[in-house]
C-alpha cells in the first residue's frame, strides 16, 4: 500500500515525485511514520508518496525491494490520474528504507545487478531523476557486530537474510550496494548525523558513487557537533541541523531540473 501527499497548488503534476521508503531495521516501521515529513515536502511543492512493504521475517530479502519496484510500476501506470508525473521520480528512504531505495536505484540503472536481484524494472532508468538517502545502512558486510548495537544488527540480519553471519550468505554480499552502483545511478543527496553508528556507511556510499562519476550532494557534520546528532536526526526539526537538512533536501530537489 502507499499514501500520496499532494501540494495544494495545481502545478504539482509538473514537479518531481518523491517516493519514500520508510525505515525500521527491515523488521519494523510503517509508512505512516514518515507522513509528517512528507506533508512538509508537499507543502514545499513536491508530491510525495510513502510506500509500505512487508517486513522481515514475514518477507525475506529481497522481497521489499521487489515490492517497491511494483509500487513504481503502479505510479507509472496510474500517476497522471493521481496528479503525479510518472516520468520524473526520486527514490528516497531513511535507515533500512535508504538501503531498499538505493538497492532498487542500483537495479533500475544497472542491468547486471537487476539480473542478480531477480528484478524486472518497472520503470525506465530515465524516469529516475534522483535518490535521497538519509542515515542508510548500505553494506551489511561491513557492520560492526560487537557491543549492544552489534547484537541488534545480528538479529536484523537473521530476520532479513536468514543468517546472522554476514559472510555466510551470498545474498548478504549481494546486498552491499556500494559494490554494485554504476555511472548510471541517479544524482543523489546523502546525509547522516555525526552520532549515528551507521555514519560510516553513508560516507562509503557517497564515495562509491563519486568514484563512478555520479553527482552527489552530501550533508555530513563535524565530529565536534554537540549534542551528537543521532540516527534519523533529520526528522527532528526542533534542531537547526534538522532544519538545515530539510532546506538542503529542498534545494537538491529544486536543482534536479537543471
Amino acid at each position: 500500500r502507499l499514501d500520496i501527499y499532494l501540494p495544494e497548488r495545481s502545478t504539482h503534476s509538473e514537479r518531481t515525485t518523491i517516493v519514500w521508503v520508510h525505515g525500521g531495521g527491515f523488521v519494523g516501521g510503517d509508512r505512516k511514520d514518515v507522513a509528517p515529513y512528507l506533508k512538509i515536502l508537499a507543502g514545499r511543492g513536491y508530491p510525495a508518496v510513502a510506500v509500505g512493504y512487508t517486513r522481515a521475517p514475514t518477507a525475506r530479502y529481497p522481497e521489499p525491494v521487489l515490492q517497491v519496484n511494483e509500487a513504481l510500476g503502479f505510479l507509472q501506470r496510474e500517476g497522471q490520474r493521481l496528479g503525479l508525473d510518472p516520468s520524473s521520480l526520486v527514490l528516497a528512504g531513511d535507515s533500512a528504507g535508504a538501503h531498499i531505495a538505493a538497492q532498487l536505484a542500483a537495479g533500475l540503472t544497472g542491468k547486471d545487478y537487476a539480473e542478480l536481484l531477480g528484478l524486472k524494472p518497472a520503470v525506465a532508468p530515465a524516469a529516475l531523476k534522483g535518490a535521497v538517502l538519509f542515515c542508510g545502512a548500505f553494506d551489511p558486510t561491513s557492520f560492526d557486530l560487537t557491543g549492544p548495537f552489534g547484537g541488534f544488527i545480528r538479529s536484523v540480519l537473521l530476520a532479513y537474510f536468514g543468517t546472522s553471519n554476514p559472510f555466510d550468505s551470498e545474498r548478504i554480499t549481494e546486498a552491499a550496494v556500494p559494490r554494485y552502483v554504476t555511472e548510471a545511478f541517479p544524482r543523489s543527496f546523502i546525509s547522516v548525523g555525526n552520532g549515528d553508528p551507521l555514519a560510516p556507511q553513508s560516507v562509503v556510499m557517497a564515495q562509491a558513487l563519486r568514484d563512478r562519476g555520479v553527482s552527489v550532494d552530501t550533508l555530513f557534520f563535524p565530529p565536534e557537533t554537540e549534542p551528537k546528532l543521532p540516527h534519523e536526526y533529520q526528522f527532528d526539526l526542533d534542531r537547526p541541523e534538522g532544519r538545515q537538512a530539510l532546506d538542503r533536501l529542498t534545494a537538491f530537489l529544486d536543482g534536479l531540473g537543471d
